[in-house]
């Protein structure tokens, strides 16, 4: 969004002092922007008034002080899971240790450390300031590799407390897993890097990540895109309002879709933001968190709707109100007792300092700013809107069954962290009949089948009745988004493709598809998984609004010298490789791949003995090659490269080079152009800023071309062999 789209028509008053922008930790740690700009005051009497009811006794002061300190940066490795502890393993003695003992006009430099409660080391603390990063060599160097590594995937800049609802997820490589409210995403990639858990084989479930807004769907598209997977799906829809999804059983019939884990990481007040977001103080007033309770409960309901019985949700808010907190979980436990229970994670991350939820709250009037302690203190004429009845904290009773000190509060000043609220449920039972058919626990009724194919949504009445009440569709805008078509298994192509790649029978040519209005116009070649392609097949009898899904594997080849018009691509080797025959793939060694890194072309007499024979022997144009797992490479690395004359060339971009050479222990200078070192990494601005970079002709792409017109050859213009963008591969940029 423009400035002056933010202001109104008009030309901004030049001596208006505004508040200086929070969305980058540096902002908010009181370092310069320049004149014009206001120093926020870290201070709001509603807010302080409030909260000291709320914070526990004797925290009071350790936590306003926290809330007033700047946020340190936090950051994940990114990847499967012998991936990322590969990466580790060599970041912590060539980049991390370098930091030790380091001082700055006389300050001591705190080097990364690892956050205590994150498994195996892959979630990190920061706490330095961008203009000490100006201030010394070897924090510059530091920094920029942290650009370049957030900028190629291999790093996500996250808030520690955002990086916990999935992890108490747990999700399994088999699990239907559903994020309701996704965007930005960073905890989207988090569920698709649990559900690769096991890097040997392709996982059978998916992710499928919403978002109501369409814009920031195409951030998701961004933040997934990296990790390329066939198991995921980005829609757009109304979380409150979520459609019932169907795929085909082994029989060929439909059936509703239930999902084992869901995500509700609900819009919010955003109070607990106060450290990075410095608005929030000037903002703040007793009405934002009570304004937003009914729509969490609706979002929430509706997840307990679509969650299969024995499945798990976790409702999570970044705020402190328990008005957006306790009171929506209370809300979820009345509605469906019997049916749902929290669930206590008191054992889980046991090095997370936490606060047990609340049993009993307060609400602060807006007028006069009195404390409503229930429901009968509120005006009448303000209790059917402003000041709901699920609002209010439980009977002294209800507090005893819903346990609701189970729920987890994290408060800024217990680890340096920003302020979380995270609720774990369980559903025990099924919540009417018709979702008993979905689970499997009664026989189907083809009527009501009937009724739930036609795409209208469901929401289970608060009056208990079994059957849920129906209510019509939704309007929403309407975007024009490019079909998936599904390619016939005997198209020509494919068969051209499986004669010079030497795929074997068991490659899944029925899950292939392009994306196009005009399907014979084969420019790129996408595979999804076999849940995907089922919902893909059934989307005609579902309202759901497909953004984005589906892996590249092929893209059509500019080179008249290679037999096969199409070119492999590397974002979809990990699935056409294990269908690789030994007529186009060879073992290399860890040798082999330190040549390819560190030289753009490297002539075939460099290599082993091994993939120098194949080299010489294989026909001109893409390869592959793999070395697989050992002492010296925990996860195994496959590598696409471009067969010339004479030489091999890969087919990655830069970024991804010099990422294979940190894999492979040799450290990377990395030079960036002189407007990136002010320029805040796109990784840094997940959870607090939306962007978007989709754009078609990707690095990857660009790099592939490059490697057909090198390697000993003729040099094409690269305007020759670059791609056309994909229709979904639109540039959205928007703030919030």
């Amino acid at each position: 969004m423009t400035r002056k789209k933010q202001h109104g028509r008009g030309r901004r008053k030049q001596d208006k002092k505004r508040p200086r922008d929070s969305a980058e930790g540096g902002d908010s740690r009181g370092e310069s922007r320049g004149a014009g700009y206001k120093e926020i005051e870290r201070t709001n009497t509603h807010f302080e008034a409030y909260y000291k009811h709320i914070v526990p006794e004797g925290e009071w002061d350790e936590f306003i002080a926290a809330c007033r300190s700047p946020l340190p940066a936090t950051f994940r490795i990114t990847g499967t899971r012998l991936a990322a502890a590969q990466l580790r393993d060599q970041l912590e003695p060539m980049y991390f240790r370098e930091l030790e003992g380091l001082q700055v006009d006389g300050e001591w430099i705190e080097p990364p450390r690892p956050l205590p409660w994150y498994p195996d080391r892959l979630g990190w603390h920061l706490n330095v300031t961008r203009i000490l990063i100006r201030k010394h060599d070897a924090l510059r160097r530091f920094h920029r590799f942290l650009i370049n590594e957030s900028e190629q995937g291999n790093l996500t800049r996250q808030e520690a407390v955002s990086m916990i609802p999935p992890l108490l997820l747990d999700v399994q490589p088999s699990h239907k897993v559903l994020d309701m409210c996704a965007a930005p995403g960073s905890k989207t990639t988090q569920l698709i890097e649990a559900l690769h858990g096991n890097n040997e084989t392709m996982p059978t479930g998916m992710v499928i990540a919403n978002d109501a807004d369409h814009k920031r769907c195409y951030m998701l598209v961004h933040q997934a895109k990296r990790l390329q997977s066939p198991c995921f799906m980005v829609t757009n829809a109304d979380a409150s309002l979520f459609p019932h999804v169907h795929l085909k059983d082994k029989d060929g019939k439909d059936k509703p879709l239930v999902y084992d884990r869901i995500l509700c990481d609900v819009p919010c007040s955003g109070d607990g933001t106060l450290r990075k977001n410095l608005l929030v103080w000037n903002k703040w007033n007793p009405q934002q968190g009570p304004g937003l309770h009914g729509l969490q409960i609706r979002i929430t309901r509706r997840a307990v709707q679509l969650l299969a019985v024995g499945g798990l949700v976790t409702y999570s808010t970044c705020s402190f109100h328990p008005g957006e907190n306790e009171a929506v979980v209370a809300a979820i436990l009345r509605e469906f007792k019997g049916m749902v229970e929290l669930v206590d994670v008191s054992d889980k991350l046991p090095e997370l300092k936490r606060t047990a939820g609340l049993s009993s709250w307060p609400i602060l009037s807006q007028k006069d700013g009195e404390l409503l302690r229930t429901f009968e203190d509120v005006p009448e004429k303000q209790r059917t809107g402003r000041f709901p009845k699920t609002l209010f904290s439980p009977t002294a009773e209800e507090a005893e069954w819903m346990h609701l000190e189970q729920c987890v509060r994290i408060n800024p000043h217990q680890q340096n962290t920003g302020g979380f609220f995270i609720a774990l449920l369980k559903k025990t039972a099924p919540v009417n009949r018709r979702d008993a058919r979905r689970n499997g626990l009664l026989p189907d009724e083809p009527e009501a089948e009937a009724a739930e194919a036609d795409g209208s949504t469901e929401k289970v009445a608060e009056t208990g009745k079994d059957e849920p009440v129906r209510m019509g569709k939704k309007r929403q805008r309407v975007f024009k988004e490019e079909p998936y078509v599904f390619i016939d298994p005997d198209d020509e192509d494919i068969k051209a493709i499986m004669e010079f790649y030497g795929l074997a029978d068991t490659f899944p040519k029925h899950l292939l598809l392009v994306r196009s209005s005009n399907p014979k116009k084969k420019n790129n070649i996408y595979y999804v998984s076999p849940d995907i392609h089922s919902i893909l097949a059934n989307a005609e009898q579902s309202s759901l609004k497909i953004i984005n899904t589906a892996v590249k594997l092929f893209s059509r080849s500019d080179s008249v010298k290679q037999a096969c018009s199409f070119r492999a691509c590397i974002e979809g080797l990990d699935v056409v490789f294990p269908h690789m025959s030994d007529k186009r793939c060879r073992q290399a060694t860890l040798d082999d791949f330190r040549a390819l890194v560190s030289t753009e072309y490297v002539n075939f007499d460099r290599f082993s003995s091994s993939v120098a024979d194949f080299c010489r022997s294989v026909d001109y144009g893409c390869i592959a090659l793999h070395v697989p797992a050992s002492a010296g490479c925990l996860s195994p690395i496959r590598l696409l490269a471009w067969r010339g004359e004479s030489a091999v060339r890969l087919m990655i971009p830069t970024g991804d080079r010099d990422h294979l050479k940190i894999l492979l222990g040799i450290r990377v200078e990395i030079e960036l152009p002189p407007q990136q070192e002010s320029k805040k990494p796109k990784a840094e601005e997940a959870d607090d800023k939306v962007t978007a970079d989709v754009a078609g002709g990707d690095e990857g792409d660009k790099a592939a071309a490059s490697a057909e017109a090198g390697a000993g050859d003729a040099v094409q213009p690269m305007d020759q062999v670059q791609e056309q963008a994909q229709p979904e591969a639109a540039a959205v940029d928007a703030a919030t």
